[in-house]
């Protein structure tokens, strides 16, 4: 077997390593938060190869969700940074982030109830740290489908790090049912 760990620390260091993930969010909590996030989807996806012997096969086989989960940071990053955007260009965000959530969580994902809605809610509260935590807390917890050749499970919640906080938090845990 190849060394997986190697492969981990790859795929959490290709998330780390790219600027433009966290370009234009200058609050160092949400930053965190986002790249937390994503580091801990990465080190998943990379665990999922646990069964492939070659790096090479393994690298093809992590990259369409790899690349999307970069996508979905980068888009989920520029919604909770958005200021005076027009409808359309927030329209056109919302559909990157559902592509890149159903390349990453598997075809038969579905978004939360009423996402669209609840996503321009958030865009009209306060300041990019809360929007992006509520944004992320949209994708806490998804279960992601069985993919080939992935064997493992989604990337875990981590709670010490994911600390949502205040009304609007409360509101959107009662919307997603939790």
């Amino acid at each position: 077997m190849a060394n997986l760990e190697a492969r981990i620390r790859m795929a959490a260091g290709s998330i780390l390593e790219n600027e433009a993930l966290r370009d234009g969010l200058y609050d160092e909590e949400a930053a965190s938060a986002l790249l937390n996030w994503g580091v801990s989807w990465a080190q998943t996806l990379a665990g999922q190869t646990a069964d492939i012997e070659d790096d090479e096969e393994a690298d093809e086989a992590a990259y369409p969700r790899m690349r999307a989960l970069r996508g979905l940071m980068t888009a989920l990053k520029d919604l909770a940074t958005a200021e005076g955007w027009p409808s359309d260009a927030i329209q056109q965000t919302l559909e990157t982030v559902l592509e890149n959530a159903r390349v990453l969580y598997g075809a038969e994902w579905q978004p939360p109830v009423d996402f669209e809605r609840k996503v321009r809610l958030v865009l009209q509260s306060g300041d990019s740290r809360a929007r992006l935590n509520a944004l992320l807390g949209f994708f806490n917890g998804q279960t992601a489908a069985p993919q080939e050749p992935t064997l493992g499970e989604t990337a875990p919640v981590d709670e010490e790090n994911h600390k949502p906080e205040g009304f609007f938090a409360k509101l959107f845990r009662r919307w997603r049912g939790d």
